[in-house]
């Protein structure tokens, strides 16, 4: 009977654990194409309550002197690495920001040599899962291959305006 109980708690255990780790999904990004980047970009940003944004993905992305831009109607605002990712992370630790989600609508790639620019079309939700409240943009990617993978440089994105609507070129996929 002792035997019995002490299998079964070794079928039990081992149980537990595979279910455990099945529940976190190991995700490696494929950095050896511009698609797989920019598709990892999106896919790390983007998070609910349930599912964290993958900063250590975002990270991984990018060259450590890389440059944020986000321009607005008062001009750019310039951010390195660390501070672009310290200003996302503070506002999900405040709960200022409960879910976000950024999906790519339509991409344009220009690449030459180790080079590629991508002017990469977007819809983001913050804080609704709604598409119709949805805001778009486009993100201008800067890339570079070292030989070994793609690196992101540089993100430069502006959201939608009615004074800067998207260019129909810019929404064909």
């Amino acid at each position: 009977m002792k035997t019995a109980r002490f299998i079964l708690s070794c079928i039990l255990m081992v149980l537990c654990v595979a279910a455990a780790g099945a529940q976190v999904p190991v995700w490696e990004p494929d950095l050896g194409s511009v698609d797989g980047v920019v598709s990892a970009l999106y896919r790390a940003i983007s998070y609910d309550p349930a599912t964290p944004p993958r900063t250590d993905v975002m990270r991984s992305l990018y060259l450590p002197e890389a440059r944020f831009v986000r321009m607005t109607k008062d001009g750019p605002n310039r951010m390195s690495v660390d501070e672009f990712l310290a200003f996302f992370e503070n506002r999900l630790k405040q709960g200022i920001v409960k879910t976000f989600v950024e999906e790519e609508i339509a991409r344009r790639t220009e690449t030459f040599g180790s080079i590629a620019q991508v002017f990469s079309s977007y819809r983001k939700g913050v804080d609704t899962t709604d598409r119709a409240k949805f805001v778009r943009g486009i993100n201008s990617l800067l890339l570079i291959n070292d030989g070994a993978r793609w690196w992101v440089v540089s993100i430069i994105w502006q959201d939608e305006s009615p004074e800067h609507p998207i260019p129909d070129k810019y929404l064909k996929r």
